[in-house]
Formats: structure tokens, sequence, C-alpha cells
């Protein structure tokens, strides 16, 4: 009792939060780098996770949409129209937003022929 430390609010553990598929990746990136027009946001490849937790009340698991490392996921053509990941430093990485005009080029390149 005399060593009691007043409570901390503490981020939702992982467990409790269903797991990221793709395509939540996809629209939560879209989201968080793209969802000001006038201010597209860059942040830290060792932040994603956190953001994702915090922001969008998801867990991602690079592993269980089956890759190895976070980065190796960003770099999923699938991915490349909506973001970068660029070294800053010596062992960290910038997530930044594409331009959207290349956005708009890669969805038109990627739709469906009219059957």
């Amino acid at each position: 009792a005399l060593h009691r430390q007043p409570r901390v609010p503490q981020m939702p553990r992982a467990h409790d939060m269903p797991l990221a598929t793709f395509d939540d990746v996809v629209s939560g990136l879209l989201f968080l780098l793209h969802g000001d027009k006038n201010a597209p946001r860059s942040f830290t490849l060792g932040n994603l996770k956190r953001i994702f937790r915090s922001r969008l009340k998801l867990e991602l698991s690079e592993t269980a949409l089956g890759y190895s490392k976070l980065q190796d996921l960003l770099s999923d053509p699938r991915l490349s129209s909506i973001c970068s990941v660029q070294p800053r430093g010596q062992s960290a990485f910038l997530i930044k937003p594409r331009d959207p005009q290349s956005r708009r080029t890669t969805e038109i390149k990627v739709q469906p022929a009219p059957a």
C-alpha cells in the first residue's frame, strides 16, 4: 500500500483488438496518410502499429498477413500507390504518402475491364 502508484491509463492490449486484414491496411493507410487532402502526413515505421491501435482500433500484425517484417508488408506492390518507405537515419524508416495523382493513375489501371 505504501508503494502504490497512481493508475496510468494504458492502451488496449493487442489481443483485445481485431487483427487488421490487408483491406484494413489499405484503407487505414489511406486514412492516416491522405485523410486531410491539404496536409498529407508522414510517420515513422516504428510508430505504425501504435497508430493503428490508437486511431483505428486494429492490431496490425505483419506475420498474420504473411510477411516477416513490417517493411516488407509496406513494400507490397498493392500499397505502392498509397505510400513509400524511405530510410531515415541508420535504423529508422519514414512512411510517406504518395502523390494523389499517381494514386489516381494506379486506381484507373487496376479497374476491371467492362464485360
